[in-house]
């Protein structure tokens, strides 16, 4: 009779074998496991749990977060591993409410506890996190509106810079925790909006932009192995399939703007026609997604800004008229998100921004937008 061999079990093995429960060889720095899967390779820390609670006076050296008794993180602590008491109810807030307003209801739980995981291991992704949490928290209760803008800065800061240097130095192992990150600090952008309101919407939204598309172009390469990772369903639940691409829209009414144009040329007139065609599409799938309630019509509306091409964007930079007016088009989509927090007042913002920028002659082609953004005047 044949004697079964003892598993040894590896109690000192890197966190992702853990997490995946596979036995774990032990090499250090790069496990065997993770070296096959070209996944970064983290060990549990000697002296205790990635992050703890901090709840020493203040008259001890800062930390990841502030004492008890302090506000807020400072954005230049020495250490990134404790977390103050302010952070631990910024932390709670996101995971009992800001969580809740990202995405649809089936893949809520990415926001609430994969993104939350995903921070404790990469604390440039849980600043972002807290960041936005803070911005939600001071719309809602306006008394703690200032302290809540100030921690909301202090984590931003260390985010946007731990992000842009993630950036330049791309690594294949953190495409899932940099796409999670790009779409919090876009949020962040969102929100900000809802206690500070932008002068020129238009120029923030080439901004967005040009954020969008630099995020595309660093997760291009990682893309397969973004979609088998944990964050999967954020990318999978953008499905832009199942309409008919030949039903109009009220947005085709500017092929015919596009006509009128007898001095285009032809790249440039190709450029628009593309951006009204993606942008009907747009309009088709955010009107399935509202009848069906398949997916988030959030990220459909923003999809549009990844895939028009680059000449559409640097017309739009240069504030040419008929891309704006297209602009006017897109803003009708964020006004469909007016029950979201972040994206409230962005469809006013950008329509009044784009009728400033317009000649007298063509205001009239925002007839349509105007009806569905100001529908009482």
């Amino acid at each position: 009779m044949m004697v079964r061999k003892a598993h040894t079990k590896s109690r000192k093995g890197c966190l992702n074998c853990k997490r995946r429960h596979v036995k774990c060889d032990e090499t250090k720095p790069h496990c065997s496991p993770c070296t096959r899967l070209e996944i970064d390779c983290q060990w549990p820390e000697i002296r205790g749990t990635p992050y703890t609670v901090r709840t020493s006076s203040p008259a001890q050296s800062p930390g990841y977060g502030l004492d008890t008794n302090a506000p807020s993180t400072p954005a230049g602590s020495s250490s990134p591993h404790e977390l103050g008491i302010a952070d631990l109810k910024l932390l709670h807030f996101w995971t009992m409410n800001t969580a809740l307003t990202c995405t649809a209801r089936n893949t809520t739980h990415i926001y609430q506890t994969v993104y939350v995981e995903l921070g404790f291991q990469f604390p440039w992704l849980l600043r972002g996190l807290l960041a936005v949490a803070a911005i939600h928290k001071a719309v809602v209760r306006p008394a703690e509106r200032k302290e809540l803008l100030l921690q909301s800065s202090e984590h931003y800061d260390v985010a946007i810079s731990s992000y842009l240097e993630i950036m330049h130095h791309a690594d294949p192992a953190t495409c899932a925790p940099v796409f999670a990150l790009s779409g919090i600090l876009h949020m962040h952008n969102l929100g900000m909006a809802q206690v500070t309101p932008p002068d020129d919407a238009v120029t923030a939204i080439c901004s967005w932009i040009q954020m969008v598309r630099g995020v595309r172009a660093s997760i291009e390469p990682n893309w397969f192995r973004l979609i088998v990772s944990e964050v999967a369903p954020v990318l999978t639940g953008v499905n832009r399939e199942g309409v008919d691409p030949t039903v109009r829209t009220e947005v085709v009414q500017l092929e015919e703007l596009v006509a009128k144009q007898k001095d285009l040329n032809l790249a440039t007139k190709e450029t628009y026609l593309q951006a009204i065609e993606e942008l009907n599409l747009i309009f088709l799938n955010v009107r399935r997604s509202l009848e069906t309630k398949e997916q988030y019509t959030i990220a459909m509306t923003m999809s549009w800004l990844a895939t028009v091409n680059q000449e559409f964007v640097d017309l739009l930079f240069a504030r040419d008229q008929l891309a704006l007016v297209m602009m006017g088009f897109f803003a009708v989509l964020f006004k469909v998100q007016d029950h979201t927090w972040w994206m409230r007042g962005w469809s006013k913002w950008t329509l009044d921004c784009v009728e400033r920028e317009l000649s007298p002659e063509l205001r009239k082609w925002l007839d349509w937008p105007r009806s569905q953004i100001y529908p009482s005047s």
